[in-house]
């Protein structure tokens, strides 16, 4: 065994230490920004979710609106009946 060969040895050993830490904190890095993405991907996924319940619930609203609306004209045509009843009755009291 030579100088070079022992020289080697005695390089490669601290060399080869610094590499497994720094692949080992590479590792544990990426392993963290994997579990970073994947929450975030679970939290847009409920996001959506919540988004879509949200949209359903407003179409019922629209639709509850909507047939308010036409209960609401369908009661003022009756109305304006009504009063147009009551005056071409030849009711003097309300004149």
């Amino acid at each position: 065994m030579g100088l070079e060969e022992i020289l080697s040895m005695i390089v490669s050993g601290p060399a080869l230490a610094a590499v497994c830490i720094v692949v080992y904190m590479h590792r544990q890095d990426s392993q963290s920004l994997h579990q970073s993405i994947d929450n975030n991907t679970n939290a847009l996924k409920e996001l959506a979710g919540l988004i879509n319940e949200m949209r359903i619930e407003q179409g019922k609203v629209d639709q509850q609106l909507d047939s308010l609306w036409h209960r609401y004209k369908e009661l003022k045509e009756e109305l304006d009946e009504l009063r147009k009843c009551c005056h071409c009755g030849g009711s003097k009291g309300g004149e």
